[in-house]
C-alpha cells in the first residue's frame, strides 16, 4: 500500500507538471499561419478594421523589464511573447546613421556623456546599456546600443516596428534601409505632421503603414486626411475630454482606421494606466477598449497579453518599485528605481525560470543540442 500511494503521487506530480507545461504556452507567441510570418500576420491584423479585429498590444521601448529599453533583448522578448508590435526610437549619430536610443543623449543609458550626433555609429555601437530605463544608479550590463540594422536584424519576420523620435524625420533613411532587407512592410511609421506632409509620403511609399497622432489640436484635420491613416493615435489628458468621447472616436475608427491609445503615465489616455490596470482593469485596458481602442501601447507587454488572452489580471503584478511610472513623473523624467529592485525580474521571467526543468524539452542521448538567442 505505501509504494502504491508513492506511486500515485508520483503520478499526480507529473499530471500537474504536463498541465503546466501547457498553461506557460500562453506567455509565447503562437504559431504563424501556414505560408506566413509572424510579422506578416500582425500586419493584416492592423489592417483589420472591423468590429471583431483583436487587441494589440505595441511594447513601449520593448519588452524592457527583463532587461534594458530599447534593446535587442527587449525587441526579441516582445516578439517571443507575441506582442505584434515593438516601439523604438531613432536618434542620428554623427556619421549620419541610425542609431537605437530614446533621447538625444546617450546619458541616461549608458555610462557616457554627449549628443548621439557627437558619435558615430560604431562608437555608440560600443557602448553598454544600463539596465531597465537606466539612470546613474543603474548596473551597466553585456548589452551594447543596437544601430537601426541590429534591430531590424532582431526583428526580421517576427515582429512590427513602430519607429519613434528621429523616425518620420528619417522616414526616408529609415525606408531605405529596411527595403534593403525586405522589411518595409513591417515598419509602422507615425507623426503629428500635416496632412500634405504625411501623403507625399504615403503616395510615394503605398506599402507603408502609417499611424497618425491626435490631439485635440489637430482633430479636425486628422477627420479629413486623404487617405486615412491605418490607425490613429489618440492622446488625452483628461478622462472627460471631448477627444476621448465614444463618438469622437467611433468618428475616427469609421474612417476605416484602427485607434491606439498609450497607458504607460497618467496624461497619455486621461487615468488610464498600466499600473491602474493590474489593479482592476477598468482603471486601464478594459476602460480604453471600452472607448474603441483597439491597439494599446503599454510598458507592461506580458501583463497587457495576458489580460488581452485571458481578460483578466488574476496573478498578474509585478514586484515592488517595478510598478510604472510614478504619478506626477513627466514622460521628459524617466523613472529611475532603486538599486535594491532594479534587477528583480517580472512574474513572468520568475515563472519561466520555475518551469524550466519540468517544461525542457529532453535531448537524445546521441544528438548535440544547442540553442541561441539575440542579446542585446
Amino acid at each position: 500500500m505505501p509504494n502504491r500511494t508513492r506511486r500515485g503521487r508520483i503520478r499526480l506530480i507529473a499530471v500537474a507538471a504536463a498541465l503546466a507545461c501547457v498553461a506557460s504556452t500562453s506567455l509565447a507567441a503562437p504559431p504563424a499561419a501556414s505560408g506566413m510570418t509572424k510579422a506578416e500576420e500582425y500586419r493584416n491584423q492592423l489592417l483589420d478594421h472591423s468590429a471583431s479585429a483583436p487587441m494589440m498590444a505595441v511594447a513601449h521601448l520593448g519588452a524592457w523589464r527583463d532587461s534594458s529599453e530599447n534593446s535587442l533583448t527587449a525587441i526579441s522578448r516582445a516578439a517571443t511573447l507575441g506582442v505584434p508590435i515593438n516601439e523604438i526610437d531613432l536618434q542620428v549619430t554623427r556619421d549620419n546613421r541610425l542609431v537605437v536610443m530614446h533621447d538625444s543623449s546617450v546619458n541616461r543609458t549608458t555610462a557616457r556623456t554627449g549628443l548621439t550626433t557627437s558619435f558615430t555609429l560604431d562608437e555608440l555601437r560600443g557602448m553598454q546599456l544600463r539596465t531597465l530605463r537606466g539612470g546613474s544608479q543603474a548596473p551597466l550590463t553585456n548589452a551594447k546600443v543596437p544601430s537601426f540594422d541590429d534591430a531590424l536584424n532582431a526583428a526580421k519576420d517576427k515582429i512590427l516596428i513602430n519607429v519613434d523620435k528621429e523616425g518620420w524625420n528619417q522616414r526616408e533613411a529609415v525606408w531605405a534601409a529596411a527595403s534593403a532587407k525586405g522589411m518595409q512592410r513591417q515598419i509602422v511609421f507615425k507623426s503629428d505632421r500635416s496632412a500634405g506632409e504625411v501623403k507625399q509620403f504615403r503616395d510615394a511609399h503605398p506599402e507603408a503603414l502609417y499611424c497618425h497622432i491626435v490631439r485635440a489640436t489637430n482633430y479636425q484635420e486628422a477627420l479629413t486626411m486623404q487617405p486615412a491613416p491605418h490607425c490613429y493615435e489618440v492622446i488625452y489628458t483628461g478622462d472627460n475630454d471631448a477627444i476621448a468621447s465614444r463618438d469622437s472616436i467611433d468618428a475616427l475608427r469609421n474612417r476605416g482606421a484602427r485607434v491606439w491609445v498609450n497607458t504607460m503615465w497618467r496624461g497619455l489616455a486621461g487615468s488610464n494606466t498600466d499600473e491602474g490596470s493590474l489593479r482592476d482593469p477598468a482603471l486601464g485596458w478594459a476602460r480604453v477598449k471600452g472607448l474603441g481602442a483597439s491597439m494599446i501601447q503599454t510598458d507592461l507587454p506580458s501583463e497587457l497579453q495576458h489580460w488581452i488572452r485571458t481578460g483578466s489580471t488574476t496573478n498578474v503584478g509585478l514586484p515592488a518599485g517595478e510598478s510604472g511610472w510614478p504619478r506626477g513623473t513627466s514622460r521628459a523624467a524617466p523613472r529611475e528605481l532603486p538599486t535594491t529592485t532594479s534587477n528583480r525580474p517580472t512574474w513572468a521571467a520568475r515563472a519561466n525560470r520555475a518551469r524550466a526543468s519540468t517544461c525542457a524539452t529532453p535531448r537524445a542521448p546521441s544528438i548535440s543540442a544547442t540553442s541561441g538567442a539575440v542579446s542585446g
